[in-house]
C-alpha cells in the first residue's frame, strides 16, 4: 500500500507515534535487562539486535493498543521511517523463528506454560545460548547477560583488616632492614611470627594462606 500524503495524526494516535519515536531513539539499559532474569520471546528477539524491546512490543501490538487508529494513519506511520529499519524486520524474522522453535517443537522451554507464541516467557541465558548456536549476529552486551553477574567484594571484618594492615607493616619493617637468612618463604614467615607472636593474624598458618593467595592473585591475569 502507496504511503497516503498528508495525513494529519492528532489526538491519542499522535502521542503514541511521539512516544514509539522516543522509544526508538533511546538505547537499551542494559545493565538495567540484566535484572530479569526472563523475558518474552518478543522482548527477547528486540534485545538481540539491538532494538528497545518497548518499541518492538508497540509496534507489533498497535491495532491492540489503539484500535482508533485510522488505516490511513497506519500508513503515515509505516512512512515515517521509523520502521525502515533493518533491525525491526530482523527482531521480527527472529521472533518467528523463536516462536516455531518454542518446546515441544523446539529446543527454547517457556517458563510459563500459560503464555504461548510471542508472548511465551524464556530464561535470558536459555535464549541466548539457542541463539549462538542459530549463528546470530548479537550485540555483545545481549551476550554478556548470559555471563554470571560479577560478584561483590565484601568488606574486611574487624579482624581481617587488622591481619593485613599487621602484615603489611611487618613485610615493610623487613623490607627497611635486610638481613640475610630470609632466602625463603617458610624463613620470611619464622621471622615474622618471631617477632611478633602476639600480633593479630602473624601466626604460621595465616600468614602461609595469605601469602599463597597472594601469589595466586599476582598470577591472575
Amino acid at each position: 500500500m502507496a504511503p497516503t500524503e498528508n495525513v494529519q495524526i492528532t489526538g491519542q494516535s499522535a502521542d503514541r507515534l511521539a512516544r514509539m519515536r522516543a522509544m526508538f531513539e533511546t538505547p537499551v539499559v542494559w545493565p538495567a535487562v540484566r535484572n530479569f532474569p526472563a523475558l518474552t520471546l518478543r522482548q527477547l528477539a528486540a534485545l538481540s539486535v539491538g532494538l528497545s524491546p518497548l518499541y518492538v512490543a508497540q509496534v507489533n501490538d498497535w491495532n491492540a493498543l489503539d484500535p482508533s487508529m485510522t488505516a490511513e494513519e497506519l500508513n503515515e506511520f509505516l512512512a515515517d521511517g521509523l520502521m525502515e529499519d533493518a533491525r525491526v524486520d530482523e527482531a521480527n524474522h527472529r521472533l518467528r523463528v523463536a516462536v516455531m522453535n518454542t518446546a515441544p517443537l523446539g529446543a527454547l522451554t517457556a517458563v510459563d506454560a500459560a503464555a504461548l507464541g510471542p508472548a511465551a516467557v524464556v530464561r535470558v541465558v536459555d535464549f541466548i545460548r539457542w541463539a549462538r548456536a542459530m549463528d546470530w549476529v548479537m550485540p555483545a552486551d545481549f551476550i554478556g547477560l548470559a555471563a554470571p553477574a560479577p560478584v561483590a567484594a565484601k568488606d574486611l571484618g574487624p579482624r581481617q583488616h587488622t591481619t593485613y594492615l599487621n602484615t603489611i607493616a611487618v613485610l615493610l619493617e623487613m623490607v627497611l632492614s635486610p638481613r640475610p637468612g630470609r632466602d625463603s618463604e617458610a624463613a620470611v614467615i619464622a621471622e615474622m611470627v618471631n617477632n611478633y607472636p602476639d600480633k593479630q593474624g602473624i601466626s604460621t598458618r595465616t600468614l602461609a594462606e595469605k601469602f599463597g593467595k597472594a601469589k595466586q592473585s599476582l598470577r591472575a591475569d
